[in-house]
């Protein structure tokens, strides 16, 4: 699955390839790494959704209900009385199908989705301004989305349909390699229409199932994740409530502007209700071992994520922790507690479906040494080989060149690594996939900075020797 985003805000050009187990965005500051991030993850989260209420998911199987004595839609009816006037043999109907599984997409995903972004972006309407647009494309469909039109127009690969004039009122519709007709008779269109709303109803089907096969839920860890989780603490869940409806709620109260993704973050860790699973237990085990020297729990009287260190009876808050404990803490809880492992059971018909999650995580190395870093990077990439697929965005030069090494050394594959550099052009910020080879990837983010310190340390060092050479008594 690839998604690209296009003139939003102040993002011209970006590209996700999803089929990549773990992305990596570098970048200079305030060039919207996270503005494309978030956006990305708001989007998923209502393609989810959407996808969710079209399809039931129940014991292995995905099931399609379609409730009975369904009222048949007026567009279903509209085609066939023109296919009648015109008085053809036969037509192909597969644009008129696609157009209104695009029109009932507006309704029943785009309108969502703006909300989402009215509760995330303050200056939305000023981005719509732009012309923004999407594009979703996964192995068998490929979605358009123009936002300041709310006009959505999808292509969903389906066995093409056809209407056929008979003179018999007993065959309905017949299925071979090529069609699925359906047969007209005389101006009896109440079978016929029941018959293209099956359709209609397949196309969304085949869609939603497009989007479920490559991703089942999503989550969002923004960064200064210990202080944005410390102050939502002291106003209890509340709060992220009436954010994520913000844009519903009319009267004098003043909402606080805390965008979705954030309150969504904060809710999930706020309302956990399960105890630990052991899904991740070999990637948690070896973060809390070798960095933080201490295990992390969720303490369900409190309400609260606590840090034990090790070899003590003490049980800390975030806020009384360590920097380094408290931005990686909220990680630990996330796969102990929130994420699981979507390949538990051993039944074939789940084996033949790529169910992942997709954590995003903003700057995973704040407040950590080089060391730790690279500790946490190394259980990473044990965690995106789980079904957990892992979108970050870093300024670090360690994880970058780490990244590299196990590359080289073939611990990760390079079909699995993606690498996107998003950087300034016309005043504007793109994306691009980062040149890579069997030995690594072309550093075109830190180099210049490396470079620049190397320069002015020899200038250093020639100034202090001319100045030795001048005044050798000193």
């Amino acid at each position: 699955m690839k998604i690209k985003l296009k003139n939003w805000g102040p993002v011209s050009e970006c590209e996700f390839d999803l089929d990549k187990s773990l992305i990596v965005i570098y970048g200079n500051n305030n060039i919207g790494k996270s503005y494309a991030m978030q956006t990305i993850y708001l989007l998923l989260k209502n393609l989810i959704l959407y996808a969710q209420n079209i399809v039931h998911y129940s014991n292995g199987l995905y099931l399609y209900f379609v409730s009975s004595g369904k009222k048949i839609s007026s567009s279903a009816k509209n085609i066939l009385v023109a296919f009648i006037q015109n008085q053809q043999p036969e037509q192909i109907v597969d644009t008129d199908l696609l157009s209104i599984v695009s029109k009932e997409l507006e309704g029943e995903f785009l309108d969502q989705l703006y909300l989402s972004f009215e509760n995330s972006f303050g200056t939305f309407e000023e981005i719509l301004k732009k012309n923004p647009e999407f594009t979703i494309e996964t192995s068998h469909s490929s979605c358009h989305i123009d936002l300041a039109k709310r006009i959505v127009h999808l292509n969903q690969d389906f066995k093409s349909v056809r209407l056929k004039t008979s003179t018999s009122d007993f065959h309905k519709h017949r299925e071979d390699k090529n069609y699925y007709t359906i047969y007209v008779c005389d101006q009896k269109i109440n079978t016929p229409s029941e018959l293209l709303e099956e359709r209609v109803a397949e196309i969304k089907k085949l869609f939603a199932l497009d989007i479920l096969h490559k991703v089942q839920a999503v989550y969002y860890l923004p960064a200064s994740r210990s202080g944005i989780y410390a102050g939502m603490s002291s106003f209890s869940p509340i709060l992220a409530l009436l954010a994520q409806n913000r844009s519903s709620i009319r009267g004098s109260i003043q909402i606080p502007s805390i965008s979705e993704p954030i309150s969504d973050y904060y809710m999930a860790l706020s309302t956990i209700k399960e105890n630990a699973h052991d899904d991740f237990k070999d990637c948690t085990d070896e973060i809390e071992q070798n960095i933080l020297n201490g295990d992390v729990q969720f303490d369900f009287n409190r309400k609260t994520i606590l840090y034990h260190p090790a070899g003590t009876d003490l049980s800390l808050e975030m806020n009384d922790a360590s920097s380094m404990v408290s931005e990686i803490a909220p990680i630990i809880a996330f796969l102990k507690y929130i994420i699981t492992g979507l390949n538990r059971t051993t039944h074939s018909k789940l084996k033949k479906l790529n169910k992942n999650s997709i954590l995003f995580i903003e700057e995973p190395e704040a407040h950590l040494h080089p060391a730790n870093q690279i500790s946490l990077l190394k259980s990473f990439v044990k965690l995106s080989h789980l079904n957990v697929q892992l979108i970050m965005a870093s300024h670090s030069n360690y994880i970058f060149n780490q990244l590299n090494n196990m590359v080289m050394d073939q611990q990760l594959d390079q079909t699995s690594y993606l690498p996107i550099l998003m950087r300034e052009q016309n005043h504007t910020t793109i994306s691009e996939y980062m040149n890579m080879d069997e030995f690594g990837v072309d550093d075109e983010n830190f180099a210049d900075v490396s470079s620049q310190l190397m320069e002015e340390r020899d200038e250093i060092i020639a100034r202090i020797l001319e100045k030795t050479e001048d005044h050798p008594e000193e």
